[in-house]
């Protein structure tokens, strides 16, 4: 057995994994009326997101491994919809949109208990998932545009030297900064539940700051599942 198919055998049965985990996440939140809130809609966004970024990546690397790309009209509509996972990268960036505003949502919820800062409301997180994945379409029009289909193999292709470039720093600030901004989020979240939890007990006592440190621990427990699942 030749080393591509072992590859692609790998990579296919992660992705089963993955749709399976992220499928099991989604249908308890559908099945279960009293986990239909706020912050278990955005984890629901977050798995399916995840979900469809694994089916739409696969096809890339089996074409490149295993299958030779198809020329002609029908190569070029392959090349730009599904064989270089361009629109795979669509739900990575509202994947991680929803990762941000979950962890923003934690952080009111647990530093802010009773304020009025921010309140995540169903017809907010609407909005949030719907603008997620408005902007992570956006995001990548232009890595859509250049795919371009050149000795039976389908690349992304700038017209420019400094387009891929900028368009590079341009992902990477989004990307990491997203990234760091979750981080800190996280870090203040955690920062406040162990170290002062006794502020938070002037609000709710013992009781109030035990349920918000199980509901965190259920919640990114969620998201490591869905996340590596």
């Amino acid at each position: 057995m030749s080393a591509s198919v072992v590859i692609t055998l790998v990579l296919f049965t992660l992705v089963v994994v993955n749709i399976i985990g992220n499928s099991l996440v989604c249908a308890i939140i559908r099945k279960h009326r009293d986990m239909r809130t706020p912050i278990n809609y955005l984890i629901l966004n977050l798995a399916m997101a995840d979900a469809l970024y694994a089916t739409l990546i696969i096809p890339m690397y089996i074409f490149r491994f295993n299958l030779s790309h198809p020329t002609g009209l029908a190569g070029d509509v392959l090349c730009v919809m599904l064989t270089n996972g361009s629109f795979a990268w669509v739900a990575a960036i509202a994947a991680i949109c929803t990762l941000l505003a979950i962890a923003i949502e934690r952080y009111y919820a647990v530093v802010y208990p009773l304020g009025n800062k921010w309140k995540c409301s169903i017809s907010a997180v609407k909005k949030i998932i719907a603008g997620s994945w408005v902007f992570g379409l956006v995001f990548n029009i232009p890595l859509i545009m250049i795919n371009k289909l050149r000795n039976n193999f389908c690349a992304g292709i700038w017209p420019e030297e400094w387009m891929g470039k900028a368009f590079g720093v341009y992902s990477n600030v989004i990307v990491f900064g997203s990234l760091f901004g979750i981080f800190v989020l996280h870090f203040r979240v955690v920062h406040t539940l162990w170290f002062k939890s006794a502020g938070v007990r002037q609000v709710n006592q013992e009781q109030s700051v035990s349920s918000v440190k199980n509901v965190l621990h259920m919640i990114y427990g969620v998201m490591a599942f869905t996340t590596d699942g």
